[in-house]
């Protein structure tokens, strides 16, 4: 497939943007070489939003719900959905009872909780972010939405699938090439902070963290569910971008 098919299958996979296709599963090992620019298109009305409401005279914290808003009707709430499937998860005793659970598409105490969390995380950094700079808010809401989806394949990439049905099972393991790919416009993307005058030492470190929440995902599901799943790459997105607007938030206040 050429490059832009693979980016048409990626924002339709990733997200709920009119783009005229269906991502075919089968495509998906290869298609995510273009997955840091579907990433970019997915984030930019919600970096728009925060633009455009701090120009209308918005509260730093409110511009960031908005933007946050933005994002998640962007993809249809993806990754949060599968934040919250394996919060809700943690309190089961066995590999199985904990995949029963984040098959059931009702939330409980846990999920909610870190949907929560997750929500009032990302607003309070970004709010820090704004005061510092609109511009670098900007910058950093796209940056982490690149960084966070690549970080996202790490399960992907390093676990079976945890059962023989289901996102995870028919998605495979991802191509190696098209996985560098990926890494590499992950890193590019992850430049983009300094052109708001972001420091290169905290714009490093936030990338570093934002991985590092990945491999830690990873590490978690290989323990707790034998392997990966679609919700296990979406719990591995959203602290991946938790962390990475919180050390890049913290290092622009400090």
């Amino acid at each position: 497939m050429s490059y832009a098919a693979d980016f048409r299958s990626c924002l339709s996979f990733w997200s709920r943007l009119p783009v005229g296709t269906q991502a075919p599963l089968p495509a998906f090992r290869t298609a995510i070489r273009a997955l840091p620019a579907a990433a970019l298109a997915i984030a930019a009305p919600a970096a728009l939003a925060l633009a455009l409401g701090r120009a209308s005279g918005l509260s730093p914290l409110m511009a960031a719900l908005v933007a946050l808003a933005v994002l998640a009707a962007s993809t249809g709430a993806l990754h949060e959905d599968g934040l919250a499937d394996c919060a809700d998860a943690l309190g089961a005793a066995t590999p199985e009872r904990r995949l029963d659970i984040m098959r059931d598409s009702r939330n409980g105490t846990f999920g909610t909780l870190a949907l929560i969390f997750s929500v009032a995380l990302r607003a309070g950094a970004l709010t820090a972010l704004v005061q510092a700079s609109t511009l670098l808010a900007c910058l950093a809401l796209l940056a982490g939405a690149v960084i966070s989806r690549v970080a996202s394949l790490t399960p992907l990439a390093l676990l079976a699938p945890a059962r023989a049905e289901g996102a995870g099972h028919a998605a495979g393991a991802p191509d190696s090439d098209a996985l560098r790919m990926a890494i590499v416009g992950a890193i590019l993307c992850a430049t983009l902070p300094l052109f708001a005058g972001a420091g290169a030492g905290a714009t490093v470190f936030a990338a570093i963290v934002a991985a590092g929440a990945g491999f830690f995902v990873t590490s978690h599901a290989r323990k707790t569910i034998g392997g990966q799943t679609g919700d296990v790459a979406g719990a591995a997105q959203q602290l991946a971008e938790i962390g990475y607007l919180i050390v890049l938030s913290t290092a622009i206040a400090a």
